[in-house]
């Protein structure tokens, strides 16, 4: 398995929906939901609570569903080990 890597290009905050809607292109790896995220830089922890559909002209971008709790910024660099991956595929 390849080590996660998303880079956040947009955030929004729409009050009707469960989570942050976080723009974004993926470099390396797979998401689903419940993994767990990493703030490259300092660690801080994300949860994918879900992941929109939707066509896109730019191959590897996608729109995360993040855990509002979660400090999500434009320019964050979002990594998931690849042992943390291995353990989901056990």
């Amino acid at each position: 398995m390849t080590e996660v890597s998303f880079t956040v290009t947009d955030v929004f905050d729409i009050p009707t929906r469960a989570g942050l809607l976080v723009a974004g292109q993926l470099a390396s790896g797979d998401i689903t939901v419940g993994d767990v995220l990493h703030d490259a830089s300092t660690g801080a922890s994300a949860t994918v609570i879900g992941i929109e559909l939707h066509g896109h002209r730019e191959p590897g971008r996608y729109t995360l569903v993040i855990d509002r709790q979660a400090d999500i910024r434009i320019g964050q660099h979002l990594v998931a080990p690849v042992s943390q991956i291995d353990e989901k595929t056990r």
